[in-house]
């Protein structure tokens, strides 16, 4: 998550590249979340077994964040069919 401010300049930037065009650069500078941050400094890569880790990583802190999300949820039987 970025500022409006900043989301133009980064949206249409390369991945990697130039320290001060490019989105991991952008996002390590100016991001407000630490997730965010930590996320970049551990996860370089966007390889098809790198997104996988990270989301499940993402999963898991969610969980911890929203318990109550952590169990499916439960249809009420009158609203089923």
């Amino acid at each position: 998550m970025i500022s409006q401010k900043l989301n133009p300049s980064l949206s249409n930037g390369p991945w990697k590249g130039e320290a001060d065009a490019c989105k991991s650069d952008g996002l390590r500078r100016h991001s407000k979340l630490e997730m965010n941050r930590r996320l970049l400094e551990q996860h370089d890569d966007w390889t098809d077994d790198r997104i996988a880790i990270r989301a499940d990583e993402l999963f898991t802190e969610a969980r911890a964040i929203w318990p109550a999300f952590a169990e499916p949820a439960r249809v009420p039987p009158a609203a089923v069919g």
